[in-house]
């Protein structure tokens, strides 16, 4: 028996952006797929925007395609075997993104 799990997040891939504009409180922005592209959040570096701020909202916006990248993983350790330890990490680690780990 298979458990499909439901996706609560906006579907990926993710796209940081760079805001200028007046109405957006943060310097960076992430945005969902689509012609009229889904709010995933701001990231308010504010004036003194730093290497740190940017590294987290890059990290942010791959967030969707980490989660894909593991589940293949997870798929091919359980097919090779013999690593139970480092797929039950890895599985471990979807369920929390998931929200089902928590």
């Amino acid at each position: 028996m298979t458990t499909q799990t439901k996706t609560t997040y906006t579907p990926g891939p993710w796209e940081l952006v760079h805001h200028t504009a007046p109405e957006h409180d943060g310097d960076r922005a992430i945005y969902g797929p689509g012609k009229n592209p889904t709010f995933i959040c701001d990231m308010n570096g504010g004036p003194n925007d730093d290497s740190e701020t940017l590294a987290n909202a890059r990290l942010i916006a791959t967030a969707p395609e980490l989660l894909g990248v593991a589940k293949t993983f997870s798929q091919f350790l359980g097919v090779i075997g013999h690593h139970e330890k480092m797929k039950s990490g890895v599985d471990a680690v979807i369920s929390k993104a998931e929200g089902r780990g928590e």
